[in-house]
């Protein structure tokens, strides 16, 4: 179940969760996993506090900056 935290698995983990879910495949299986993301949603679990950021302010790209500036006639 992925809902079970996407940051805070390795990718094995993930993955182990992903054949779990197929060996176990069923209707009462994913009315688990929507009523479960619905509790995370309506308590914002998982939410970064004010101030607080899961990562980075996107900047633009290196190669695109570059690009830009190489495309630019005087």
């Amino acid at each position: 179940m992925q809902v079970g935290g996407r940051k805070r698995h390795q990718l094995g983990g993930a993955v182990a969760r992903d054949v779990e879910y197929v060996d176990r495949r069923s209707l009462a299986l994913d009315l688990e996993i929507v009523l479960a993301t619905l509790g995370k949603v309506l308590n914002r679990e998982g939410i970064p506090a004010e101030g607080e950021a899961t990562m980075t302010r996107f900047q633009g790209s290196p190669v695109a900056a570059a690009e830009d500036s190489e495309s630019v006639e005087p």
